[in-house]
């Protein structure tokens, strides 16, 4: 079973149907400190939704989700704000683009990665933020860059913790990103 950890997305279905047309079984949680201490690594893996809060109101909350992602023992995907809470969780800040990112957008593939497996170097996935990542998290590869965003996805260099910036469960190609983070760690 995965554990879902839903900061508020506007795309929190099309993340769920994803995986129902799959077969995985799943279960959602609020990003709530009490709630996110009693879910550790009782899952097959996490993923961590995007959000519509701005970070600095929303920040404040996410000392527990950043322990979360340092101490899981199970595979976490981070998709755009979960992206953004994975690399907080290993010190790197973020910056404010100036204008919201949004609609599909090029990406680039700048390391090789099972996840983008039968995917060209460059793909389109849809995007929808108004934060980077200022730079890769230490401990991290760059795998995907973008023309307004460079650090589009990352993976631990040890551990199974992916993110990524743009939405895969949004379509286009980016689909193929979250159904290969599922295969990748035997999910489906």
């Amino acid at each position: 079973m995965i554990g879902v950890v839903d900061n508020g997305s506007r795309y929190i279905r099309q993340i769920l149907n994803f995986l129902e047309k799959r077969g995985v079984e799943f279960c959602v949680y609020p990003p709530y400190p009490k709630v996110l201490k009693s879910i550790k690594n009782g899952h097959s893996a996490l993923i961590l939704t995007g959000s519509p809060w701005r970070w600095e109101v929303y920040s404040q909350f996410l000392d527990a989700e950043m322990e979360l992602v340092r101490e899981s023992k199970v595979p976490v995907l981070g998709i755009c704000f979960g992206h953004q809470v994975i690399s907080r969780a290993f010190g790197v800040g973020l910056f404010n683009l100036g204008e919201k990112v949004e609609g599909e957008r090029e990406m680039r593939v700048v390391k090789k990665d099972p996840i983008f497996d039968g995917l060209d170097r460059s793909f389109k996935a849809f995007e929808s933020h108004k934060w980077g990542v200022e730079r890769v998290p230490p401990g991290f590869s760059l795998l995907a860059s973008s023309d307004h965003c460079r650090v589009e996805a990352i993976k631990h260099r040890r551990r199974p913790i992916y993110g990524v910036q743009f939405h895969p469960e949004m379509g286009w190609d980016g689909e193929l990103v979250l159904e290969n983070f599922l295969k990748v760690h035997d999910i489906i």
